[in-house]
């Protein structure tokens, strides 16, 4: 974990919180080494496609970094469906006000799908540090099927 986000966390918790990756279904390159009890040393890059492309990445640059943050704490990894992401895009909007961008959608999505397993008095932060006019693309999409879906 970078010193910078140690420091911070240390400021504000007593504690180092638990670190969820979430990763976009069509580029879920931890998730999938995770589950296969693969070395992400010696694993290949992968074909990502998801409509969350600041999220999309074939071979994830610090592996080894990014992998030991996540277990140091305590964490795991999530996949969410580029669907999950869409739908997260609209209920961020319309219950929220927030205007997401599709990665920053994702952990949103990743949070709604991992509520259930959290311990009853734990709190959860989500950060989601982009904006919706990133991609505007995929948001009129998420609307269309929205639309497309409800008639």
């Amino acid at each position: 974990m970078p010193r910078t986000l140690k420091t911070t966390l240390k400021i504000w918790t007593k504690k180092i919180p638990k670190l969820m990756g979430v990763q976009a279904q069509g580029s879920a390159y931890f998730y999938d080494a995770v589950q296969n009890n693969e070395d992400v040393v010696l694993k290949h890059k992968i074909k990502s496609q998801t409509c969350a492309d600041s999220i999309s990445c074939d071979l994830p640059r610090d592996r080894l970094k990014g992998l030991r943050a996540v277990k140091k704490t305590g964490g795991d990894f999530i996949v969410v469906s580029d669907a999950e992401i869409k739908n997260a895009m609209l209920i961020s909007a319309r219950q929220d006000g927030f205007f997401l961008e599709p990665a920053a959608a994702a952990a949103y999505a990743g949070f709604k799908k991992a509520v259930f397993s959290l311990g009853k008095n734990e709190t959860v932060v989500t950060l989601a540090t982009g904006t919706g006019l990133k991609d505007i693309n995929t948001a009129r999409m998420a609307l269309n099927e929205a639309s497309d879906a409800t008639k």
